[in-house]
């Protein structure tokens, strides 16, 4: 229907604006210019707005995924003492 198309579109407009982003700050690297911690801003807000619209706590996300790659982190540490 419109409104579930009107929505898709919206999400998809907003994933592109922040790959505009992610590229305007690395261009900002790049050249070293002004600006950088801006357009890092920029990402940060674009990534919250996208969690919102999806429904995503994006802090509880990021949250596990901390842990996750901690775990990860101390396998491959006794993985690589048990070699």
């Amino acid at each position: 229907d419109k409104k579930s198309f009107l929505w898709y579109n919206e999400v998809s407009i907003q994933f592109c604006l922040l790959y505009g982003e992610v590229a305007e700050v690395f261009d900002a690297y790049r050249k070293p210019k002004e600006g950088l911690k801006e357009e890092l801003a920029d990402i940060v807000i674009y990534l919250l707005g996208l969690s919102e619209m999806l429904g995503i706590n994006l802090e509880e996300e990021f949250n596990k995924k901390i842990i996750k790659n901690k775990i990860d982190h101390i396998r491959k540490l006794v993985e690589l003492r048990l070699e």
